[in-house]
């Protein structure tokens, strides 16, 4: 993924992206990057001093509810299919702060939004019930028997010892 025109203000840690540019979720969904929240903010974790200077992790939030990328039949199954990834506010978050660069963090937070709202409109096929087969059902009447017969001889030799009998 390719994102042009990214300027960072310094004082608002906010990531401004050409109006023009979308989020391409699938072939009929495209978010457009005005409806996204993109801030930077500092990385923890390693990088020795390079860390505290600069922030390269980022954060993506995205409110479905006031999208006017999705109609209201997939909001409503995307609100209902991420209940437990939806803020109080009604926003779903990303962030990446595994790359070095601003960038790097950009692209695998919007790939990470992707999938999550992709994982979200998924309708799963409905299961047809299908019948066991003929060989199936002899199979298994075969193994009944053979198991009724194991145990019928396990409480013959319990018998036989019983008794004193060897």
């Amino acid at each position: 993924m390719i994102i042009r025109n990214v300027n960072l203000n310094d004082q608002s840690n906010q990531i401004r992206i050409s109006l023009m540019d979308v989020l391409q979720i699938r072939e009929n969904l495209q978010i457009p990057y005005h409806e996204l929240h993109i801030q930077a903010c500092r990385s923890s974790g390693p990088g020795g001093q390079h860390v505290n200077t600069s922030s390269t992790k980022v954060r993506i939030t995205w409110n479905p509810i006031m999208s006017n990328a999705l109609n209201e039949e997939d909001k409503a199954y995307l609100i209902n299919r991420l209940s437990g990834r939806i803020s109080k506010e009604g926003e779903i978050s990303c962030a990446s702060q595994e790359g070095r660069s601003q960038q790097q963090n950009l692209e695998n937070a919007l790939d990470q939004l992707k999938s999550l709202i992709l994982k979200g409109l998924f309708v799963p096929k409905d299961r047809v019930p299908t019948k066991p087969t003929k060989a199936q059902k002899e199979r298994r009447l075969r193994e009944k028997k053979e198991q009724t017969r194991i145990k019928s001889q396990r409480t013959e030799n319990k018998n036989i010892h019983r008794k004193g009998e060897y």
